[in-house]
Formats: structure tokens, C-alpha cells, sequence
């Protein structure tokens, strides 16, 4: 005997989400031919009974699988992962970089202040001699 089966709204959602892996909700409501905000209210039963995940961009909220979800979830932690390595990477020559002119601007205001010295010495020589010719 044949063991008959209804497919509710929420059903035919749930196969959609999982056929497509992800789906904008705007997307499903046409597709499924239900209002937008009937979908929404469907996704969110989906989501609270833990069988979807869903995320929002900018303007769309977007229904995925969980496998999906975790798939994602883990190119953006390897991305996050690469982007610290090269951050990294190109921040080391950089810095060094940074400190070697920090200390040859350092050598120079020394210099330039020994220099400075000697100028007000010889200064104070050039005064001596004008009073004395005085």
C-alpha cells in the first residue's frame, strides 16, 4: 500500500533551499509563487527548527543549508587566515624599513645639534673678538 504524503508550503521550501544550496528570499517567493513575506515567515520556522540558516546582505535575506552555511563559513575563516599571513608578511620589511630612516633621522638631529653647538661657540668667539676691536 501505498503510503500517501502532503507537501506543505514549508516542505516545497525546504527542498528549494536544498536544492539550490542558497537562495535570496525574494528569489523563493517566486519560484514557490507565495508572497515574500509568507517565504519569510516560512524560513523562519525553517530557521528556528535548526534545518536552515539564514544571513542578510545588504537589501536581500539570503536561505541556506547548513552545509552550505558551514562551507562559507569556513572559505571566509581560510580567507580571514590568508589575509593576516599577507598583512603580516608585507607589515615586517615595512616596519623595518621604518626604523632604519627613524634611526638615520635620529644620527642626523645629533649631528645637527653638535653642529649647532659649534656654531654658538663660534659665535660667542666672533663677540669676543668684536668687542675687543671695539
Amino acid at each position: 500500500m501505498n503510503n500517501p504524503c502532503i507537501e506543505t508550503g514549508i516542505d516545497r521550501l525546504h527542498s528549494l533551499i536544498e536544492e539550490n544550496n542558497e537562495i535570496t528570499l525574494t528569489e523563493a517567493a517566486a519560484q514557490l509563487r507565495v508572497s515574500r513575506s509568507i517565504v519569510e515567515h516560512w524560513s523562519e520556522a525553517l530557521e528556528d527548527a535548526r534545518m536552515i540558516v539564514c544571513s542578510f546582505s545588504l537589501n536581500e535575506k539570503n536561505l541556506m543549508t547548513k552545509k552550505h552555511h558551514r562551507k562559507k563559513k569556513g572559505a571566509i575563516e581560510n580567507m580571514k587566515r590568508q589575509l593576516r599571513l599577507f598583512v603580516s608578511s608585507t607589515k615586517c620589511p615595512e616596519e623595518s624599513k621604518l626604523r632604519a630612516r627613524e634611526r638615520e633621522v635620529h644620527k642626523q638631529a645629533k649631528l645637527i645639534q653638535r653642529k649647532i653647538k659649534e656654531l654658538e661657540k663660534y659665535k660667542a668667539a666672533r663677540s669676543k673678538v668684536e668687542a675687543l676691536i671695539k
